[in-house]
């Protein structure tokens, strides 16, 4: 479940029903972000959390529940979560299964 959850982290298309409730929100929010290593979750999350951006609730409401998913991951699994964005980014950029 842990891996599983780590994958869907790296890349959205990993992940059908995000991809499915986001990909409007992901041409309008994150057209310019360059897919891979995370960037677009990253970048969706980060509009999210964004009181500017205009986001689709469903979308709003995945990242969510996605949220909550990463978060019992690392509780459970003792995944080690990242302090930021950035630090997610270099995990992800060093990871050996990128």
């Amino acid at each position: 479940i842990a891996r599983r959850v780590e994958e869907t982290m790296i890349d959205i298309h990993l992940d059908p029903p995000l991809l499915e409730a986001c990909s409007m929100d992901m041409q309008r929010l994150c057209r310019d972000v360059v897919p891979g290593h995370s960037r677009i979750i990253m970048c969706l999350m980060e509009a999210a959390e964004s009181s500017n951006a205009q986001m689709s609730p469903s979308c709003r409401n995945m990242l969510a529940d996605r949220n909550k998913l990463w978060m019992k991951a690392h509780q459970q699994y003792q995944m080690a979560w990242p302090e930021s964005w950035h630090e997610a980014y270099n995990l992800v950029a060093t990871h050996p299964h990128k």
